[in-house]
């Protein structure tokens, strides 16, 4: 695995972490621990993906999709294409 499917299953984990506290959240949302722990996930989140963005390019669409140099999202391989180009 080379540094940028491992970035990206970091990512990846994260999200799906995120995702189940969320679901957790929506019938406790009371809980100060797991709000806490949202936020901390949100926060590595969030600088996964700029770092992810910033070596690699746009993650989704809403990602610096759109720039005065014209429309970057298609440009590059999408990220799940990338394991295929590599063994190609």
């Amino acid at each position: 695995m080379n540094d940028r499917q491992a970035l990206l299953r970091n990512i990846q984990a994260i999200g799906l972490s995120m995702h189940d506290i969320h679901l957790f959240l929506d019938t406790h949302p009371d809980d100060r621990t797991a709000l806490e722990l949202f936020r901390r996930y949100l926060s590595k989140y969030e600088t996964l993906v700029a770092g992810y963005e910033r070596l690699y390019g746009p993650l989704t669409v809403n990602s610096e999709a759109s720039t005065a140099d014209g429309w970057k999202w298609i440009r590059d391989p999408w990220p799940w294409e990338y394991a295929a180009n590599e063994e190609a």
